[in-house]
């Protein structure tokens, strides 16, 4: 047996363990990754936590970097939800403040267009792989 599939392995275990279900899969992945670089200005920067991870700190401010959703994202199978700002902080040199350029509204546009549950909290939006509480997604 190789990494990976050990790696699936103690996933869905902690899947059963914790009696989460599963709320995107790897088709609607990919039609959300696919839209962050054909349906937006920009991709936005995204943070995730791993079914298997235990911390994660939440985005505290915006970013300038943007995200990977080609390689960066990978393995969909072990996601239990990632973190989107959807904007980014454009620097405007060290001595003035950065400008936020959002791309709110079209990022919502796509979560909708493909059927992509989310949460928003804080300024961040929540999309889950896996949940136990559906009740505070929208859909």
């Amino acid at each position: 047996m190789n990494v990976e599939e050990k790696h699936k392995i103690r996933v869905r275990e902690e899947v059963e363990k914790r009696r989460l279900s599963s709320v995107m899969n790897k088709t609607k992945w990919r039609e959300f990754c696919d839209a962050m670089y054909d349906e937006l200005p920009f991709p936005p920067a995204y943070d995730r936590k791993d079914i298997l991870e235990e911390d994660y700190k939440p985005f505290t401010e915006d970013v300038e970097y943007l995200g990977d959703y080609f390689e960066g994202i990978h393995p969909f199978y072990s996601i239990e939800w990632i973190e989107v700002r959807p904007r980014r902080l454009i620097s405007q040199g060290r001595l003035v403040k950065g400008k936020i350029e959002s791309v709110e509204e079209q990022f919502i546009e796509v979560l909708r267009k493909y059927n992509i549950p989310y949460k928003i909290n804080d300024g961040s939006y929540f999309i889950y792989g896996y949940a136990s509480d559906f009740s505070e997604l929208i859909k």
